[in-house]
């Protein structure tokens, strides 16, 4: 107390002493002030510490890289992370590992080599697809090439004496080789380039000393190994208008015409290749373009040609390139990949890089919002690394430790071009959202995913790689496509009544090239379905086009609507008759190919096969009106597909009708094939022998000696011709083939005494062959009988087209090996997607894979004589067919499309689901050092397990469902709801005390503790029936007429939703090294901004424009995200460290 008191005392002494001094009360007030300001200030500090506190630890909604609430958008605050794979290409480190695993790998296979008793350094030679030329102007010219030279005293006229395939050629030249002058070789020209095409195939059959190889022309000139041709020269400028040769003649100036022998036209690259008349002329011809040379306005350029015949050694596809830094190198795409997600996903947790102990030199690590993982961290079994597939990197990215249940999985190319959300990749209504582009490529040549395991067995599908048609053709489960007979066996027609005559097409498999059937009206718009032969896929692709397709209005009181003759494809409004069809069926009909109901455009969609007489659909169609009531309809369409017959008579002018139908014809869109002569741009015709007309002989042969079977078919082919069905030409062809067997018969009869019985043995054993074949020919196509069986064809004719068919299969064997390109089924090409690693984008290991490939299926087939190889396709289209055939083991058989090349919303539940249902696969995939055939792809996989996945029927939770009060015990209304669950509407009274004694049986004979009747108060529920039991929980769940009657009724549904959805906001560009076309892609980006940008680098690093490109490319990535994000050190700081080793160890 004494010590306080002095305290105080002194403290009042000096405040005294203060106040008395000269300043003292200035000093007190500055004080004064100087203290309430600071305790402000500290309040301010202390509410904002506490409020930021707040928010980190509660504030769910500001947990994201931009530390903003997204509250206002409805936003759900779950944490969502992103999770990029990366890899630095020039790291020098990374390219000794890469010329490691090579070398070990061709190890592998020269031991693989020996153990098949090769030699050690032969390299098996594979078939190699045409490389691409990247030159300017670049095109396959009328010229061949053949080294060594020819002897030097040859002419162009003893040509033919060395080979008649050089037969055509109007020049010879002797020119040598540029990378080595004292040798040379011979340069032949010709007319055109279909002649020079014919003379190269014609002279690879003659077996000259000579390699032939086709001449190429370009402009560019520095590029090496090429020779200037003096007579030839390139002409450009003129209007692309300008599509025919002629016409292009026909309107150039006469100073150009007259020093030419020829013109030859490439509009696909609007060049024309000038035969010049002398090697005088170019010069004149550049001098007067210098002047004054123009055509419609638009000035024409002359310039030199170039040839060259090795475009190996200057093409995209070369493989035997070194590894180099800048074959690999990185552009830097994951800086601006990482702007993006800033600029348009801030709401994102966390990003995680995946990386072989790499970090970006450029790279904050400093960021809390931003890790660096390596492969250590993720992979279980680490004798796996170090690791090149990207397979293999991407099956345990779900493993990095606290990674988000759902994150987004990038690629370092791929990046937002508009605002994206959550509900973009999943939302808890529809599920996760899925994108599909390309199907799948076919499991073999000709078998498309929609004829597998459709009962039908398919020649093209019986296989081992397509499960023997999904065991369509295995015993007798499977029956053929078509009948035994040539053309389709339709309706309930005689077997020879061929659609096409004999040899031809008895049916059309698609509507559209590249639109199988199953694709239509399956709620996506399929754009090779976006055709008018296609009902522009039966309005899944909006009603845009339906003007162009034949209306007819429903009306309440019709019955009977007849189609005009030739219409295919009509569609049925019901817009003013009701608001929805809840329910339709159709007749069976041989000319129905697909009919649908469209209740978003209020339509029915009829699809028909054409070349069907008269005949009528029937309909019986449940309509929901205005007012919500039910009413059904049944009505009649007579069509008849037959093809109008043209007339060369002029039509008269007829008079205005009330409503006129015009008639629309919408011309197909030209599409142009790139470096395909316009010759093999269509299918191949069978030329008739000689030149001659075909002569159609029928045997002359008493009919009355023929058998019944003979004769029968013979009246109805009268029968046919007297109605017009059939025309004379077909008439004889059928008589001929029907009759051709007897006339060898009668000659053979004059040395055989028993003639007739060693033909029946003969017919009986081709007849037996057939049945037991399986195959059919690929000319044929697909067509359903549907709720049919086909009639049963005659054993003669079985006999007679069965060798025709054979014959068409070995004919068609040859067509498919020597087919022209262009003409493809669309399917999904797998340079679209080789992997996020640079090395898998340049395929470096694809050379050893097909050797390996191939040394594999040398090694089966010495084990096992049966084993047949083959051909490799692609390793990533082969991973693909591997997934699928697992799938389709796993969850049957359908057509599936591989996902888009764009970010992937995964869940780490659903993945380790994946990958626990197929565990050796993905560990399979897991120990390849590189990419492989029977890799587990990622995205496919996933998605595609997630769409297929079933969730079992649980009757537990079906009860739940039924006991609306929670009671554990089932009412009498709520057992009448169960009984409208499991019988068909409307109840009687016979459904519902069925159900009840049901009930009362299992009652009465199942025990206690398992009704769980003994645990039911007497009063809790009272029932009309005072004979009725509690229905509890247990006694449903153990009454098995109940709950087979639950399982019929409840079926399997899928255990997590998901939704189809279109590729509109899906922009994949593959950015090679042409610079026009590169800036063409990127200006269509900046035009039409999409919300998945992909930009694959395909770059050739070599090519003299990579740097060009690659100025273009980093100029587009500044206009589009030109600040730096919170993620990228300052342009003048780099990271110490490179490697997460050095890193750590520092």
């Amino acid at each position: 107390m004494l010590i306080f008191n002095s305290v105080l005392k002194l403290l009042q002494r000096q405040t005294y002493t203060c106040l008395s001094h000269r300043y003292g009360l200035y000093l007190c007030f500055g004080g004064l002030v100087l203290m309430i300001v600071s305790a402000f200030q500290f309040g301010e500090v202390v509410v904002e510490w506490s409020r930021d506190q707040y928010h980190v630890l509660f504030d769910s909604y500001r947990d994201n890289v931009a530390g903003k609430s997204f509250q206002t958008r409805l936003c759900l605050p779950m944490p969502i992370d992103v999770v990029y794979t990366w890899v630095n290409g020039t790291d020098t480190d990374l390219l000794k590992d890469l010329r490691a695993v090579r070398q070990q790998l061709e190890e592998e296979q020269r031991a693989l080599r020996e153990r098949l008793g090769k030699n050690a350094s032969e390299i098996t030679e594979a078939p190699k697809g045409r490389p691409e030329c990247l030159l300017s102007h670049c095109i396959m010219g009328p010229v061949l090439v053949l080294d060594p030279a020819l002897p030097a005293n040859i002419t162009l006229k003893e040509l033919p004496t060395l080979s008649a395939a050089f037969s055509t050629a109007k020049q010879l030249l002797q020119v040598a080789k540029p990378l080595h002058p004292s040798t040379s070789v011979s340069v032949l020209l010709f007319h055109s380039h279909s002649e020079a095409e014919k003379a190269h195939t014609d002279a690879l059959k003659d077996t000259l000393t000579h390699s032939i190889s086709r001449g190429y022309l370009t402009t560019d000139k520095e590029a090496p190994g090429l020779v200037r041709m003096q007579t030839l020269a390139y002409l450009s400028g003129f209007p692309a208008s300008l599509k025919e040769t002629e016409q292009l003649r026909v309107k150039l100036p006469a100073v150009v015409t007259s020093k030419i022998k020829q013109l030859q036209l490439y509009s696909e690259a609007s060049i024309a290749l000038l035969h010049l008349n002398t090697v005088h002329d170019f010069t004149e011809l550049t001098q007067q373009a210098k002047k004054n040379l123009t055509l419609e306005g638009k000035e024409l350029t002359v310039s030199p040609a170039y040839l060259f015949w090795d475009l190996s050694a200057i093409s995209q596809s070369k493989q035997d390139e070194d590894v180099s830094a800048s074959r690999f190198e990185d552009n830097e795409e994951l800086r601006y990949s990482l702007r993006s997600i800033e600029k348009h996903a801030p709401w994102v947790r966390h990003i995680f890089i995946v990386t072989n102990s790499q970090i970006p030199s450029w790279l904050n690590l400093d960021n809390p919002r931003i890790s660096v993982v390596t492969h250590q961290d993720i992979f279980q079994n680490h004798s796996h690394l170090p690791s090149f597939s990207s397979p293999a990197i991407e099956t345990h990215i779900h493993r990095i430790p606290g990674l988000s249940q759902k994150f987004i999985y990038l690629n370092d190319d791929v990046m937002f071009g508009k605002d994206v959300w959550p509900d973009d990749f999943y939302s808890h209504s529809k599920g996760q959202k899925v994108y599909l582009t390309w199907p799948v490529p076919n499991c073999a040549e000709g078998c498309p995913g929609s004829w597998i395991k459709d009962g039908y067995c398919d020649k093209a599908c019986n296989n081992s790689a397509c499960d023997w048609d999904g065991g369509d053709c295995q015993g007798t489960a499977g029956s053929s496509r078509f009948g035994g007979v040539g053309g389709a066996v339709i309706g309930g027609g005689q077997p020879w009544q061929f659609g096409a005559g004999l040899g031809g097409l008895g049916g059309l498999s698609f509507c559209n090239q590249g639109c199988a059937n199953s694709w239509l009206a399956d709620k996506f718009c399929d754009q090779a379905c976006n055709v008018i032969a296609c009902g522009f896929d039966v309005g899944d692709c909006g009603q845009d086009n339906f003007n162009q397709l034949h209306r007819v209005v429903l009306r309440r009181n019709q019955t009977l609507y007849t189609l005009p003759q030739g219409e295919l494809r009509p569609y049925f409004s019901f817009s003013g008759l009701a608001n929805r069809v809840s329910e339709a069926q159709v007749a069976d009909n041989p000319a129905l190919r697909h009919t649908s109901v469209a209740n978003k455009w209020k339509t029915i969609h009829l699809l028909l096969l054409p070349g069907h007489n008269g005949t009528q659909i029937h309909y019986n169609i449940t309509f929901q009106g205005a007012d919500n009531h039910d009413f059904t309809m049944t009505f009649s369409v007579a069509v008849d597909t037959r093809e109008l017959p043209k007339s060369n008579i002029s039509n008269p002018v007829q008079e205005k009708e009330e409503e006129p139908r015009p008639n629309i014809v919408t011309p197909e869109p030209v599409v142009e094939f790139e470096n395909v002569p316009k010759e093999k741009q269509g299918p191949r015709v069978r030329e008739k022998a000689h030149g001659g007309v075909e002569i159609v002989q029928v045997p002359a042969l008493n009919e009355s000696l023929l058998p019944e079977e003979v004769k029968l078919e013979l009246q109805k082919l009268n029968e046919k011709l007297s109605l017009g069905d059939i025309t004379i030409k077909g008439f004889n062809l059928t008589k001929a083939v029907l009759l051709g067997p007897y006339k060898d018969k009668a000659k053979l009869s004059l040395n055989n005494k028993n003639p007739e019985k060693q033909d029946q043995n003969k017919r009986a054993k081709h007849l037996n062959e057939d049945q037991k074949s399986p195959l059919i020919s690929h000319h044929q196509v697909k067509l359903r009988l549907f709720g049919k069986e086909k009639p049963h064809a005659s054993k003669l004719l079985d006999t007679l087209m069965g060798n025709m068919s054979k014959e068409r299969d070995s004919e068609n064997e040859v067509h498919l090996r020597g087919r022209p390109v262009g003409r493809k089924l669309q399917y999904y090409t797998s340079s679209l997607d080789r992997g996020f690693l640079p090395w898998e984008k340049r395929k470096f290991f694809q050379d050893l894979l097909e050797e390996e490939e191939r040394l594999q299926s040398e090694l089966q087939y010495a084990a096992d004589g049966t084993a047949t190889g083959r051909r490799l396709q692609d390793t990533f289209a082969d991973s693909l067919r591997y997934v699928n055939r697992l799938l389709n083991a796993q969850f049957g058989f359908t057509s599936r499309k591989v996902p888009a090349h764009m970010p992937h919303m995964i869940d780490r539940l659903v993945m380790q689901e994946l990958q626990d249902t197929f565990p050796q696969e993905f560990d399979k995939t897991s120990s390849h050092r590189v990419r492989h055939s029977e890799d587990m792809q990622f995205a496919f996989s996933y998605f595609y397990f997630l769409m297929s996945a079933v969730q079992q029927l649980n009757i537990s939770e079906v009860f739940e469902e039924i006991d609306t009060d929670h009671s554990g015990v089932l009412s009498d209304r709520e057992i009448r709801t169960l009984a409208t669950r499991i019988h068909e509407l409307p109840l009687s009274l016979q459904d519902l005390t069925s159900l009840e004694q049901m009930l009362i049986n299992c009652s009465k004979t199942l025990p206690s503790n398992l009704t769980q009747l003994h645990t039911v108060s007497p009063t809790q529920e009272a029932y009309y029936d005072p004979s009725m039991p509690p229905v509890t929980k247990g006694l449903v769940i153990h009454c098995n007429p109940i709950t087979e009657r639950i399982h019929k009724a409840f079926k399997d549904q899928n255990k997590y939703k998901f939704e189809i959805m279109g590729e509109e906001e899906i922009a994949f560009k593959m950015i090679r090294t042409n610079v026009s076309h590169v800036v063409g892609q990127l200006d269509d980006i900046r035009k039409n901004p999409r919300k998945f940008i992909c930009l694959n680098d395909n770059i050739d690093h070599s090519h003299k424009d990579a740097s060009t490109v690659k100025a273009v490319l980093r100029d587009f990535y500044e206009s589009m995200f030109p600040l730096p994000s919170q993620f990228e050190l300052p342009r003048e700081y780099r990271n110490r460290f490179l490697h997460m080793t050095e890193l750590q160890e520092w």
